[in-house]
């Protein structure tokens, strides 16, 4: 299976698509491994796992591009849902974090000759599963496990409605031990056919280590210091650094339902965290906007992630993701 710019999620940093350069960002580039708190938790200094899950969901809409990205095809993304949920789970008599996501997105493509649009009989979706140990324990990375299916953009020309996208259905498992990992990607479009196991290093050399889908959780400890974290990306079989550029703090209304508080608009101070890789050609960059600390022992907002943009390959636009519901973790 070659590697190719699969649509990317939360899923955010999904191996192919990030963002705008940081190589001339020194603050993007903190040469330090980071001290996560828990964020999540009411009391961000705690260093006792929840009792109880984390649930969380967001309404995925589509942000059109402003230009022309082709002249031969449209494409449209409608009824995006993504839910994340956090819970505790043991591992080999271990109490570790286990977070879980998926995103659902329809999506339909039309050849501007003819007219014709794609009806494909089931969603778009990505879902994953990745297990980590506290933040007291750096979030350290166990195992992951990430299944796309997908109709991701083919370029901006095409003559037959065929040719505007290409389908993907494969699964990605990545295991660490130590210093050392190991992933494999299925590929479910040929037979199952399953790549040669990929062994890689997962040394903490220069900045915190952290797996691919755990990233957008991580940003709610990492403080507010701009920074970079290293992950290893199966798809292009490579270790890369991703640089996080946290903005000023600002002020907005967010109207979400908080479980056992209701549904209301919430005045919310947050930050914008853009994340990039530090590469030649990085693709463009995603934005979380996560909720600020509002006290250390009493995190009213547990740093969540309140609204978060991911572009779609070759300037179509970008998925918003908007928080619509929260049951925080006690």
């Amino acid at each position: 299976m070659k590697t190719k710019r699969f649509l990317s999620i939360a899923c955010v940093l999904a191996g192919a698509t990030l963002f705008a350069s940081c190589s001339s960002c020194s603050a993007c580039s903190v040469n330090q491994e980071i001290l996560f708190n828990a964020g999540w938790l009411v009391d961000t200094t705690s260093k006792v796992l929840p009792t109880s899950a984390e649930e969380l969901s967001y309404d995925v809409s589509y942000n059109k591009a402003d230009g022309l990205y082709s002249s031969s095809y449209a494409i449209d993304y409608t009824n995006g849902t993504y839910t994340t949920t956090l819970k505790t789970a043991d591992h080999e008599g271990q109490t570790v974090y286990e977070y879980t996501t998926t995103l659902t997105i329809s999506v339909a493509y039309t050849l501007k000759k003819t007219g014709e649009t794609t009806q494909f009989e089931t969603p778009d979706s990505v879902t994953t599963k990745v297990l980590f140990t506290s933040a007291a324990k750096g979030l350290t990375p166990i195992k992951s496990t990430k299944t796309t299916y997908c109709h991701s953009p083919n370029g901006t020309d095409a003559t037959k409605l065929e040719n505007c996208y290409r389908e993907y259905h494969y699964t990605v498992e990545t295991l660490y031990t130590g210093t050392k990992g190991k992933s494999t990607i299925t590929n479910h479009l040929n037979n199952d056919k399953t790549q040669k196991l990929k062994t890689f290093s997962a040394k903490h050399s220069e900045y915190s280590y952290l797996d691919n889908e755990q990233i957008l959780f991580a940003l709610r400890g990492m403080g507010t210091s701009s920074t970079s974290v290293s992950s290893y990306q199966p798809l292009e079989k490579a270790k890369k650094t991703v640089g996080i550029s946290v903005g000023k703090k600002t002020g907005g209304e967010f109207e979400f339902d908080i479980v056992g508080k209701g549904k209301e608009k919430r005045a919310i101070s947050y930050r914008p965290y853009t994340l990039t890789f530090e590469a030649k050609n990085p693709g463009a960059s995603q934005t979380a906007w996560i909720a600020s600390t509002t006290n250390e022992s009493a995190n009213t907002y547990r740093n969540v992630m309140l609204k978060f943009e991911s572009p779609i390959a070759y300037s179509a636009g970008s998925l918003v993701y908007t928080l619509t519901s929260a049951k925080f973790a006690e």
